[in-house]
């Protein structure tokens, strides 16, 4: 009996005891509020301050499209080197590393210069490509001005350039350009 006394009676402090055991249950929840609450606005950020640089990308990739190459057969008036036509060649089947090869070999050449940053697009160098249609706008006189200037403010997108970009995109949307709907589009989105 007096076991049983003893035993009631340690299970009646440890009754009484539990008030600690249940604040330091109410501690451990805070805590656990506490650090659940810091991992959501730690991702929230991060998928805020992420969110422009993947609209650009999703832009580009929205708007660009492959230019075809141009086949040019052999003219008395047109002059363009067998090598250039051969990279020609190299660009209409994928081959934009044996196309880059040449293309670089002929920076005199509009068609080449042109195709050139093409071919660097499609092999992912979009700093060297903007310098190559950069250079097709330099020369000034040539039909692919158009061309270049929309894949350049591509490139600058893709390069996250966005103040770069939005200026190209404003001057083909305030032109005559082919790619004039586009730019506008394009600005729409981008502010």
């Amino acid at each position: 009996m007096s076991l049983r006394r003893n035993l009631n009676e340690i299970h009646r402090n440890s009754k009484q005891d539990t008030g600690t055991t249940i604040r330091k249950l109410y501690e451990r929840r805070w805590h656990l509020a506490a650090a659940s609450a810091t991992i959501l606005i730690l991702i929230g950020s991060v998928l805020l301050s992420d969110q422009k640089p993947h609209q650009t990308q999703d832009l580009f990739n929205q708007y660009y499209e492959a230019e075809t190459s141009i086949m040019v057969t052999r003219k008395a008036n047109i002059n363009i080197d067998d090598d250039v036509q051969m990279a020609l060649q190299f660009y209409s089947n994928a081959e934009y590393q044996k196309a880059i090869e040449i293309f670089k070999n002929n920076p005199d050449n509009i068609i080449s210069e042109f195709y050139l940053g093409l071919s660097y697009i499609e092999t992912q160098d979009y700093l060297v490509a903007k310098e190559s249609f950069q250079a097709v706008l330099d020369h000034n006189d040539n039909l692919f001005i158009e061309q270049a200037e929309w894949y350049k403010a591509l490139c600058l997108l893709k390069l996250d350039a966005q103040n770069e970009a939005t200026r190209l995109f404003l001057e083909i949307e305030n032109s005559n350009s082919l790619f004039k709907d586009q730019a506008s589009k394009i600005l729409k989105s981008i502010k």
